[in-house]
């Protein structure tokens, strides 16, 4: 037999050995969050939004495309933490979204043992143990309907108009129609029916550009009192969310650049053992207590629960703790333009080595 040909066989063995040994290590059952197999904190536990990806649903698949991205990049950055991948999806999204983890898993297994060119990654990190477990996300907003769909009244206003008062062009805007869908509103419940005692979530277009091991050593950084920790919204746009408010109370940080100018919820930092024992965190899913927040800050929004965490954030500021931009740094540059050409440069500034990129395109 020639030398190519037994190479060959090799490989294909080799792949078929690591695809076998990581199908395994991917619970296909779609399960209740209150269910999953592994809790352990021996293990970094990742959570990813992700339901109608289905040929049938979405035959452009481009969500699938960035989610295989990021999770080339959580591992190719990876020292080694176990690491436990929690897709919050629907049954028919279940066997395209295993399929690809695995394609792409596998891939990464052969090329560390292929490619000896590499073998300083090879020593800096290393593939970590991987466990892959799909939630069922309408556990959560079926028990939680009530407050899921009274939020969407104050943050799925797609059909209403929205001016920008500060422009003296009276520059407004109609809002985006996708955030009527229940996976829009998960985040404020995930204390409440997770085991976990920390829990990362993360959007599909993001990529590790560093460790993941250390986004997640930012709990360590968090006081006594802080229970999440969310980056700032790398543009004006939570500006003119509040621009009544801020007309109403001049001089206020509300909205202003800095850590109240507005949160984005692309990468998410949540201790839920501290939030499951918080009264002032919970009363915020009363529903008085959004009608309040609402109306303190004069709020009617259409970005489903990230306009929620921004109410919070700035109503208890001492309960958060600020991520650095420089694990949330969102690409779009998308509102550097009229009304916002003179201020963008403020709200856009992030200091320092980027180590998580977020964006469409990434």
């Amino acid at each position: 037999m020639a030398v190519s040909q037994y190479s060959l066989i090799v490989l294909l063995i080799l792949r078929e050995t690591s695809s076998s040994l990581i199908r395994q290590s991917i619970f296909t059952e779609l399960v209740k969050p209150w269910d999953v197999k592994i809790s352990s904190p021996e293990y970094i536990h990742m959570g990813l939004v992700m339901a109608g990806v289905s040929p049938e649903q979405h035959p452009e698949q481009h969500y699938l495309h960035r989610m295989e991205k990021m999770l080339r990049s959580t591992i190719s950055y990876s020292q080694g933490t176990p690491l436990h991948l929690v897709f919050i999806s629907d049954q028919e999204s279940v066997q395209v979204i295993s399929r690809r983890v695995e394609s792409a898993y596998a891939s990464m297994v052969m090329g560390r043992i292929l490619l000896h060119n590499e073998i300083w990654k090879m020593k800096r990190y290393r593939i970590p143990k991987l466990r892959v477990e799909f939630v069922d996300l309408s556990a959560i907003t079926d028990k939680y309907r009530d407050t899921v769909e009274h939020m969407k009244t104050h943050f799925n206003r797609f059909n209403e108009s929205y001016r920008i008062s500060e422009s003296e062009d009276n520059w407004g805007f109609w809002p985006a129609t996708k955030y009527d869908k229940d996976l829009f509103y998960l985040a404020p419940f995930y204390h409440l029916v997770f085991p976990f005692h920390k829990f990362i979530v993360v959007d599909a277009d993001i990529e590790f550009k560093y460790r993941v091991e250390s986004l997640y050593d930012v709990f360590d950084d968090f006081e006594e009192e802080q229970m999440y920790s969310l980056g700032r919204d790398l543009s004006p746009f939570y500006r003119s969310m509040v621009y009544q408010y801020r007309a109403d109370n001049p001089g206020t940080e509300i909205g202003s650049p800095g850590n109240l100018q507005g949160i984005n919820t692309g990468v998410v930092l949540l201790h839920l053992a501290k939030m499951r024992e918080s009264n002032r965190f919970n009363k915020y899913l009363e529903v008085q207590e959004i009608d309040r927040v609402c109306q303190k800050f004069k709020f009617k929004g259409f970005i489903g629960d990230q306009d929620w965490w921004n109410l919070v954030v700035w109503d208890s500021p001492h309960l958060v703790h600020a991520l650095p931009c420089t694990f949330n740094y969102q690409t779009t540059t998308l509102l550097n333009r009229e009304p916002w050409t003179e201020v963008f440069p403020s709200y856009h500034a992030c200091d320092g080595e980027v180590k998580i990129m977020h964006g469409h395109d990434v």
